[in-house]
């Protein structure tokens, strides 16, 4: 009964089953339960369309021998069902970050993950689209022309819809095929610890981060206050109007913005000339009301409007921050792993910044600044030896 079920669903389209009512998300979940292995999923956003960028507009699952199901969550919104049979079965992702915050606002937590664009960055792979490491691994090559298509549109697609099925259903053959080749280059544990790893990112990642993020670069309290106001009037207008924020204004634009704090409304208008986006001229006085706000902040801030941020002359010598890089380059050549996953210069910063007397202190500076035990057991010895002597 479960493969009859399952075959009547799947020869709508003799590709995919698209899930759109309830009695079809019954038997997508028997046909599924007939399955065995591993899990492939992905998600299609309507990125660049929608105020919401998490939210997914499909699911797109495959499992072995079911086939792949297209779950249209503008009609079934609540995979929960879904998300406790995939229980702690290992779910194969390509860059999964985003797709784990995704599947989380339809009730699917990710517990087992296996992402395969991490697995080619540990392989110090070139590239790591997906269609280029299929095309490398399995020789499948991959359409992506419909990758930034509004996802949110209804009726869907036929075309589309063939799209999304391709960008899940290769993805076990891959996650085998580099499997073979980190256990090759004993790098398995090391991806499995990285693997783990992505749920703290999704777990602390927030629109402060963001923002912070954005304002990284700007030279003092104003530049950023601007920046911040504007960001914050920004997401106000697009969330009322469930729009792409950028669409909005771009974020060119604020950076512009932030680093002339133009005084007038004239001289506004005359740097957001090059914006074509249409509501430039309609939002024009609440930007111009946003930079004035700041301007009133920074002086009510105790903190003085001219405060040069010091990158770090002081802080990170030029000097000891050259070595260290050249240091973990060398460390990362060692293991054939692009230095940027083994440590990033901001988190060298934080190492450079600290004074440290011990290789055990080292190795608990590096711990508590995020990295894994891979990481560490790779830097910990060449970069104490490197920046303060051999103990």
């Amino acid at each position: 009964m479960k493969n009859c079920l399952c075959s009547v669903l799947i020869s709508k389209t003799n590709l995919h089953s698209l899930i759109e009512t309830n009695r079809q998300y019954e038997e997508a979940l028997e046909g599924l339960r007939s399955g065995f292995g591993p899990f492939a999923i992905d998600t299609e956003r309507a990125n660049r369309f929608k105020y919401d960028q998490e939210f997914p507009w499909l699911v797109q699952l495959y499992r072995r021998p079911t086939g792949c199901f297209i779950f249209d969550t503008s009609k079934i919104d609540n995979l929960s069902k879904l998300g406790d049979l995939i229980g702690s079965e290992e779910v194969v992702i390509h860059a999964a970050i985003n797709d784990i915050k995704s599947l989380k606002r339809v009730g699917i937590h990710i517990t087992n993950l296996f992402d395969t664009e991490i697995a080619c960055r540990l392989l110090n792979i070139p590239k790591v689209n997906l269609s280029y490491v299929t095309e490398k691994f399995i020789n499948v090559k991959l359409r992506k022309e419909y990758s930034t298509v509004n996802w949110s549109a209804r009726p869907l697609n036929k075309k589309y819809l063939e799209y999304a099925e391709g960008d899940v259903k290769h993805l076990l053959d891959l996650s085998q095929a580099l499997k073979t080749a980190l256990r090759a280059e004993n790098k398995l544990e090391i991806a499995k610890e990285e693997f783990s790893h992505v749920f703290m990112v999704v777990k602390h990642q927030s629109e402060i981060d963001k923002l912070d993020k954005f304002c990284h670069g700007l030279e003092d309290d104003m530049q950023r206050a601007v920046a911040k106001n504007l960001w914050k009037a920004r997401d106000e207008i697009a969330r009322s109007k469930d729009i792409f924020t950028p669409r909005i204004l771009s974020n060119k634009a604020i950076r512009i913005l932030a680093k002339q704090v133009p005084e007038n409304l004239e001289i506004l208008k005359t740097l957001l000339k090059k914006d074509k986006r249409p509501f430039r001229k309609q939002y024009i006085n609440l930007w111009h009301n946003a930079i004035s706000r700041a301007r009133v902040q920074c002086r009510n801030s105790e903190s003085q409007i001219q405060r040069k941020v010091i990158t770090s002359e002081k802080q990170y010598p030029k000097e000891r921050m050259d070595l260290a890089k050249a240091i973990s380059q060398s460390c990362a050549e060692k293991i054939n792993v692009p230095l940027e996953n083994l440590i990033t210069t901001h988190t060298l910063k934080s190492v450079i910044a600290t004074d440290i007397s011990s290789l055990c202190e080292m190795g608990g500076v590096l711990r508590k600044i995020g990295l894994r035990d891979w990481q560490i057991k790779a830097l910990q010895q060449p970069l104490f030896d490197g920046l303060y002597g051999k103990e």
